[in-house]
C-alpha cells in the first residue's frame, strides 16, 4: 500500500524543468521582449481582471534570482538551484489580489519537505512593472548586510535580500496585481508583487549560506548549474504537493523531506 501511495505522489510531482538561457538587465531571457511582462493598466478594483504570472516572466524571475545566488560575496558552497513552483504562485497571486500591501498572515503550505513558505514583497507606482527593479531591489539590501557576523545594519532592512539568497530555499512562485489602493501604505494606483519561496528561509541565528568554494557542498547527485548552484533535474522539477489527494499530502511532505532535503 505504502509503494502505491509513494508511487502516487511522485507521479504528481515533475511539471516544470528548468532552462539554460541567461539575462541581464539589457535582454530579457531567451530573446523575450521586456514590454510584454507589463501588468494591468489602471481598472475600478470591482472589474480589476486576475494578472497571473505568464511564461516570460516565469523565465525572468527565475533567471533574476539565480543570478544574484550565483553571484553571492563571499562564495556560497551549498547554494540551490531555484526553480518556479505554481502551488507558490497560486498563493502569492491570490493574497496579491487582496491589495493589502502588508505580509501574509498565513504562510503554511504543503511543499516537498517543507510546512511553511517565506515572502517577499514589492510595490510600485511606476505604470508597468519591471522585474529588475523589483527583484534588484531586494538584492540591494546586500550592501546593509554583514554574512560574517549575520548582521544587518541598524535602521536597514536586509531580510529581503537574505530570503532571495537562502540557500536551501530552492522553489519560488510569484504573484502581481494592479490595486487602486493600498490603504496600509497610504497608496492608490500600485502595482504589489508578492513572492513565496519554500522551503521558507531567515530562521534566526543561521545564515543564508555556507560561505566556502561553489558547489563544494552540494547534495549527492547534484551537479554544478551556472558554476555556483546546486542544482538537480528531480528536485528542480517537483512540484508541491497542493495539487495532491489530502490522503496522500502527508506521503508527498515526507517523501520530499528524504528526497530533496
Amino acid at each position: 500500500m505504502f509503494s502505491v501511495l509513494l508511487w502516487a505522489c511522485l507521479a504528481t510531482l515533475i511539471i516544470f524543468s528548468p532552462t539554460t538561457c541567461t539575462i541581464s538587465k539589457e535582454k530579457a531571457p531567451c530573446d523575450l521582449e521586456v514590454q510584454d511582462v507589463a501588468l494591468l493598466q489602471g481598472r475600478s478594483r470591482s472589474s480589476r481582471s486576475r494578472r497571473d504570472v505568464d511564461d516570460i516572466d516565469v523565465h525572468e524571475v527565475i533567471h533574476l534570482h539565480n543570478q544574484v545566488r550565483a553571484g553571492v560575496s563571499p562564495s556560497a558552497s551549498n547554494m540551490k538551484f531555484m526553480s518556479w513552483d505554481a502551488g507558490l504562485a497560486e498563493k502569492a497571486q491570490d493574497f496579491a489580489e487582496q491589495c493589502k500591501g502588508g505580509h501574509n498572515p498565513d504562510l503554511s503550505f504543503i511543499g516537498p519537505g517543507y510546512t511553511t513558505v517565506g515572502e517577499n514583497i514589492y510595490i510600485t507606482t511606476a505604470d508597468k512593472l519591471n522585474w529588475f527593479d523589483a527583484i534588484g531591489v531586494w538584492a540591494d539590501e546586500v550592501a546593509d548586510y554583514d554574512i560574517y557576523n549575520d548582521t544587518c545594519k541598524e535602521g536597514k532592512a536586509c531580510g529581503h535580500y537574505t530570503q532571495v539568497v537562502w540557500a536551501d530555499s530552492y522553489q519560488l512562485g510569484c504573484g502581481a496585481t494592479k490595486c487602486d489602493s493600498l490603504e496600509s501604505m497610504g497608496l492608490t494606483d500600485a502595482i504589489l508583487v508578492v513572492c513565496n519561496y519554500g522551503p521558507r528561509g531567515n530562521y534566526v541565528g543561521r545564515k543564508p549560506y555556507i560561505m566556502g568554494e561553489r558547489c563544494a557542498e552540494c547534495s549527492q547527485g547534484d551537479n554544478c548549474s551556472m558554476g555556483s548552484l546546486c542544482s538537480n533535474p528531480f528536485r528542480d522539477s517537483a512540484s508541491s504537493c497542493v495539487s495532491v489527494h489530502p490522503v496522500l499530502l502527508t506521503v508527498c511532505a515526507v517523501m520530499g523531506l528524504l528526497l530533496w532535503a
